[in-house]
């Protein structure tokens, strides 16, 4: 059975915090990416202005198609306005659409700029222009370069951001050099084959203290460890055998 150093070989590991419980996802370093991730801005194609749902809107933890897109694949002539939306309606706007029989007691959810409307009415567009306009002007942060691990569902691409300083991604740190250099001591697996535990030292800690971690790849795209404790008493009543390191 492989050490746990070895099984990280060609990975990157990511504390994940989820609900407040942790993970570290063990994640192939060769399906990490450089992207662009429209950081806080809304990117409308050729063609797209009269119909805000097929606007790009920056996103939450999954990404829609079209929302961050391979840095080798970006050409900013594919998009005809990059912009910082307004978190609410300015006077003009909100006074034409509220002639036009459209409701905006919410701000039209503010960042989601007009995201309501099927179609934006042709009497409309000039003022959308121009606000879009004033908005591009004090746009300073269009894009921003991120990690993506990519995977594929349904034969579609699906981008999850590892960066650790992003609202939108629940990554915390890249633990990948602390995995790499932990000393595997106990390697224990269950009946079932689907769960292995590790006894370790943290040589990276220095305490080098004891942990005990147990490793799911019952979720191909997304193997883990999560870290358990006050184990070692409770072993011999668990289905976990130990078994021999290569």
């Amino acid at each position: 059975m492989l050490s746990i150093n070895e099984l990280v070989r060609g990975k990157r590991v990511f504390k994940q915090e989820t609900d407040g419980d942790y993970k570290y996802l063990a994640l192939d370093a060769d399906k990490i990416r450089k992207c662009i991730y429209f950081d806080y801005v809304i990117a409308i194609k050729p063609g797209d202005l009269p119909y805000p749902k097929k606007w790009l809107r920056y996103f939450s933890i999954k990404p829609a198609k079209g929302q961050i897109v391979p840095v080798e694949e970006y050409n900013k002539d594919d998009y005809e306005y990059v912009f910082m939306p307004d978190f609410g309606l300015r006077d003009e706007l909100k006074k034409e659409l509220e002639e036009l029989g459209y409701a905006t007691d919410d701000s039209n959810k503010g960042e989601n700029f007009l995201s309501q409307l099927d179609e934006i009415p042709e009497k409309l567009l000039p003022i959308v222009k121009n606000i879009i306009g004033l908005n591009q002007k004090d746009t300073t942060r269009p894009i921003t370069i991120v990690d993506c691990y990519v995977y594929e569902e349904q034969g579609e691409p699906v981008y999850f951001v590892v960066e650790d300083d992003l609202e939108v991604s629940t990554i915390s740190e890249e633990l990948t050099i602390k995995f790499q250099n932990m000393m595997t001591h106990g390697v224990y697996e269950t009946p079932t084959k689907d769960k292995y535990l590790y006894k370790v030292n943290d040589t990276t800690d220095r305490y080098k203290s004891e942990s005990w971690y147990v490793y799911s790849d019952n979720d191909a795209n997304f193997p883990y460890f999560k870290e358990l404790f006050n184990l070692e008493d409770l072993i011999p009543y668990t289905a976990f055998k130990e078994l021999q390191l290569k």
